[in-house]
């Protein structure tokens, strides 16, 4: 009996296992064997590690896919170009006035934009030394649409201070916001400063005269034994400047005499053509008087030789020198002989003619002499040229050597002309006992 309900048993247990879906043992094996099957499968186990690694290497090929919404959003790179590209950067650009340029109480001022400010509107301001504001005005932009930039110009009226000095133009725009400056350009300027008292004649240069290098300098009045500043500005803030000393005559009046030229080894710095400003200055700069000149340029000139001596009187030297062109050349070319050579040049090149210095000095000088040489008249009529003179060549003082090479200095620099062969020297239109040993 008990051994047919064990059968019973097994044969329910066998029909409810048959209606499962779930994977058993075969029902004939032995349970010893179904117990033993686990260690079977570990061996095969193993195989399935392969199944593993592909599901393994299935994983990089998720990584793109989260990747891409990863990466996407941090792709600030090319939003934050354009915050940082010139294009979009403002700036002023100003083209007058030059630096270094002199102001006395107004100024035009005039450059271009990029951007297109506030009610099209700029403002300039000019600046003492101290940083104090001498005056300020609006700089309209004429741009030719609105939101562009454009060209500007505008006219500044300042206080010019008691004394020349270096200051600042600055053209700026300011934020409507808060009035906070957006975007500023400056230029450095020179103020003129309140005109001296003062009781010096400038005799050359000339205002609006044309001149060239060197620039021949002359003035009257200054104190005695002084020394003042000779200073020529071009347009583009180039300065060539020189100290001059001041004589003393016989009449107690200071005078003073310079050839300006640039005496370097390199050559001199660009400088334009055009406007130009002479000032003579106190050794600290105080602006006793100031011109405005015409700088020539060199396709308006003409070069002419000029005779000089070394400083024994021995010998001749020919500099060739830039003059004006004029159909006068041989006399323009003794007029700058007359004046002297360029002061502190290498050559080591003087002038046997009388100096400013010995001119006013002369023991028989007269009250209507003036201080440099003069030509009055020049004639060149069959191959003779009379060059007469004024009466300060007397003051030459005497000595063989001396007579003989101011001769040839006035021969040599009127022979390179085709026209003159022979040529004649006279004093007040005297010729004759003129230049005696």
């Amino acid at each position: 009996m008990r051994y047919l309900r064990y059968v019973g048993l097994l044969s329910l247990s066998l029909l409810v296992a048959c209606g499962s879906q779930t994977a058993t043992p075969p029902s004939g094996l032995p349970s010893a064997q179904a117990q033993a099957q686990p260690t079977r499968t570990v061996p095969t186990a193993v195989p399935s590690a392969p199944a593993t690694v592909v599901a393994q290497a299935q994983v990089p090929t998720l990584v793109p896919t989260q990747a891409v919404p990863t990466s996407a959003p941090a792709q600030p790179t090319p939003t934050s170009q354009p915050i940082s590209a010139p294009a979009t950067s403002k700036t002023i650009t100003i083209t007058a006035p030059n630096p270094g340029a002199v102001l006395d109480q107004t100024v035009t001022v005039r450059g271009t934009t990029n951007f297109w400010p506030f009610e099209a509107t700029l403002a300039g301001q000019v600046k003492d030394a101290q940083g104090n504001i001498l005056g300020m005005g609006p700089i309209m932009v004429q741009a030719p649409d609105i939101g562009q930039g454009g060209p500007f110009e505008g006219t500044l009226t300042f206080t010019p201070p008691a004394e020349p000095q270096t200051g600042i133009l600055e053209i700026f725009e300011t934020s409507a916001k808060d009035g906070s400056i957006v975007v500023q350009q400056n230029v450095p300027v020179q103020l003129g400063g309140v005109a001296a008292t003062s009781g010096i004649q400038l005799d050359s240069p000339a205002a609006d005269v044309a001149v060239t290098l060197p620039l021949h300098v002359a003035f009257r009045g200054a104190d005695a034994n002084a020394a003042l500043l000779g200073r020529l500005r071009w347009s583009n803030g180039t300065v060539l400047e020189q100290l001059i000393p001041v004589v003393t005559g016989t009449d107690g009046v200071g005078y003073g005499v310079a050839n300006l030229q640039w005496n370097t080894e390199s050559a001199p710095p660009p400088t334009p053509a055009g406007d130009a400003t002479f000032e003579l200055a106190e050794a600290d700069g105080a602006v006793l008087k100031r011109v405005t000149v015409q700088v020539l340029p060199d396709d308006a000139t003409q070069r002419v030789d000029v005779a000089w001596t070394g400083g024994d009187m021995q010998e001749l030297i020919v500099f060739q020198q830039r003059i004006a062109r004029t159909p006068q050349v041989a006399s323009a070319a003794l007029r700058e002989l007359l004046n002297g050579p360029p002061d502190g040049n290498a050559a080591g090149a003087q002038t046997a003619l009388p100096t400013a210095k010995e001119i006013v000095a002369y023991p028989g000088r007269q009250p209507d002499w003036g201080y440099e040489v003069t030509l009055l008249k020049l004639t060149i009529t069959d191959g003779v040229a009379t060059a007469n003179f004024s009466k300060e060549l007397r003051a030459y003082g005497g000595g063989a050597a001396r007579v003989q090479m101011i001769r040839q200095q006035i021969e040599r620099t009127l022979r390179q002309f085709p026209a003159v062969q022979q040529v004649v020297i006279q004093i007040e239109g005297e010729s004759a006992g003129v230049l005696e040993p």
